[in-house]
Parts: structure tokens; C-alpha cells; sequence
């Protein structure tokens, strides 16, 4: 709203009939639940950026809305001990992002070592520990590394852009279509 007299100028006055934002309890509690979820799932960084998250949406809610929030009946919690983070997560969804290539040393399910240049696509979050899903150019095809199995990943400099989004959906096409 812009409020203008003579001899005094305008003012930009915020307009107080934009409605708060909104969400019902069912939504509420998915965005408790997903972000609640990444405390136990996501490296210390993407779990704390989760609870600034829910903190912020919490503080933009209307007084019972926010108390919805606070008291939702689904929570995240896993029984389980949460499995260790590896400390080049930060680093890895950086390249993600960025489509910049890594490298790992990579321990494949039958214990061999293979050193791979990857393009990281995607981070996958799954019912107990993460995936990379990657163009690997060693194989010149699309893999899966199992975070856990990664020992190390160093950055590089070659770029891959602007080829993620185009090659994670293609990915996923063909990961769907060999169900």
C-alpha cells in the first residue's frame, strides 16, 4: 500500500490484509515430519538448516497454527544409531550444485577399490543411509554409490553444466522404467 500526502511524501506502508501463510495440519505435519527426518538423516549442516527451516516457518504461522506445529502428531525418530556422516557431505552437495565433477575411492558390494570420476546428480536419502546417483566416466553410464562405501572424494575443476537436471531426469526415466 503506498500512502501519499502533500508536503509529506509516500510511504510504502506494508499491506497488513496479505494473509499469513497458511497450511493445514496434514501439511503441518509433512513439513515437521521431512525436516524433523533430516536431524537423523542429514549431515550436521542440512540438519541444521532443516531446524532453522522449521523454525522459520513456525514463526511466519498465526498463534494456533504454530502451536499445530509445535504439537503435531507425527515425529521423526529413529531407533536405530544414526549412521556416520561422512565430513566430504558438504563438499559433495557443493558439487552437486555447482556440476562440478569429484573423484572417490569408491569399495564396490564385492569389496574391490575403484578410484571414479563421478558427476554428482543427485543426493538420495533413503529409508536408512544415503546414495549418490552419478554419471560415473569411467563406466560412461549411470550409477548409484552407496554413501558408506565412498572412503574419500576429492573436488575437481571440470564442469559439467549445464547437464545435472537433464541427466538426473534421464536417470530417473530409466531407473523407472526398469522397475
Amino acid at each position: 500500500l503506498i500512502d501519499g500526502a502533500a508536503g509529506y511524501g509516500y510511504t510504502l506502508t506494508e499491506d497488513s490484509r496479505v494473509p499469513p501463510q497458511m497450511f493445514d495440519r496434514l501439511e503441518l505435519e509433512a513439513l515437521v515430519l521431512g525436516l524433523g527426518w533430516l536431524g537423523w538423516q542429514g549431515d550436521p549442516a542440512l540438519a541444521d538448516a532443516a531446524e532453522r527451516a522449521l523454525a522459520k516457518v513456525t514463526a511466519s504461522l498465526p498463534p494456533r497454527k504454530a502451536d499445530e506445529a509445535r504439537h503435531v502428531a507425527h515425529l521423526a525418530y529413529a531407533f536405530d544409531r544414526k549412521p556416520p556422516v561422512p565430513e566430504f557431505m558438504p563438499a559433495l552437495r557443493e558439487a552437486a550444485w555447482e556440476e562440478r565433477a569429484v573423484e572417490i575411492a569408491y569399495t564396490d558390494r564385492d569389496g574391490k577399490r575403484t578410484e571414479r570420476r563421478i558427476w554428482p546428480l543427485s543426493i538420495v536419502y533413503t529409508d536408512y543411509e544415503p546414495w549418490i546417483l552419478a554419471w560415473c566416466c569411467l563406466r560412461r553410464d549411470f550409477r548409484r554409490f552407496l554413501i558408506s562405501r565412498v572412503s574419500s572424494l576429492t573436488e575437481t575443476r571440470e564442469s559439467f553444466r549445464p547437464r545435472r537436471a537433464p541427466l538426473l531426469r534421464e536417470m530417473l526415466a530409466l531407473s523407472y522404467s526398469e522397475d
